[in-house]
């Protein structure tokens, strides 16, 4: 079903909620009007919800025009398809993806981003991320996934199964995780017991590129020095609900030593 295109009156009234947020960010100082329109963080908004405005009036053309100047002046790449809420600050706009629906009040700190990492349908489905949502650095949700209100996403985190609202996922390298208000975390697991389909299917969800012949087990060298071994990690601890203790972690120097096959 088609979105109602938004009015004018509104986008101007989302813009000011923007300009809210970011001020109240900045400390009592705030941000002069002048400085204020030319600041990334702000840039990179308001030239989104313009390109939006287009979009949904079906000037695709005039839409995709604003979507590339916010790419060449903010490095921020917020498709003119997403739907996104009052209030919005991205503090790094630079190597920032949106593609999804975020609710109000939401920050981004940058360097990661939602939707647009893993098929064609994150372009147009999902994700669909709540209110009061923060994503710390670095951190992504790349597909089709929900996200509550109030969540809070640490910095190098990927969100690949839905989150109940308010759950927080601490920066990775904390020593104390919380994946989830339900999980109990004081006693970590002895062994990682993944079974080989499923590690095999978290390795191709990291990178979708890695050949057949790159998934035997053990891991070669190569195949475990083109991963993202910190993303590897957290979608593992995603799958099993449960965070993994560093000396669990890097206790095996390939991932193949520390998965318990079937």
């Amino acid at each position: 079903m088609t979105r109602p295109s938004p009015s004018w009156s509104e986008v101007r009234k989302r813009l000011q909620r923007d300009r809210e947020r970011l001020r109240s960010l900045r400390g009592p100082n705030g941000l002069p009007p002048g400085i204020l329109a030319l600041h990334p963080s702000y840039q990179c908004i308001w030239l989104y919800r313009i390109s939006n405005y287009f979009f949904r009036r079906n000037h695709r053309l005039i839409a995709r025009f604003f979507w590339h100047v916010n790419l060449l002046l903010t490095g921020a790449d917020i498709g003119p398809i997403s739907e996104i809420g009052p209030g919005l600050v991205l503090v790094h706009p630079i190597s920032t993806q949106i593609f999804g629906r975020l609710g109000a009040d939401c920050t981004l700190w940058g360097h990661g981003g939602i939707g647009g990492g893993r098929s064609n349908e994150d372009i147009g489905a999902g994700p669909v991320i709540g209110d009061h949502v923060t994503l710390g650095p670095r951190a992504l949700v790349p597909g089709p996934v929900v996200v509550g209100d109030g969540c809070e996403i640490g910095a190098g985190r990927i969100v690949m199964q839905d989150l109940p609202p308010h759950t927080k996922l601490d920066t990775i390298g904390d020593a104390d995780r919380t994946i989830s208000p339900a999980v109990e975390t004081s006693r970590a697991p002895q062994r990682l017991l993944l079974g080989h389909g499923e590690l095999l299917e978290i390795v191709r969800s990291v990178r979708p590129a890695i050949t057949d012949s790159e998934l035997d087990l053990p891991l070669s060298k190569s195949s475990l020095d083109s991963l993202d071994l910190a993303i590897v990690r957290s979608a593992i601890e995603v799958r099993l609900g449960h965070t993994v203790s560093d000396e669990l972690w890097y206790a095996s120097n390939t991932l193949a030593e520390i998965i318990e096959t079937r």
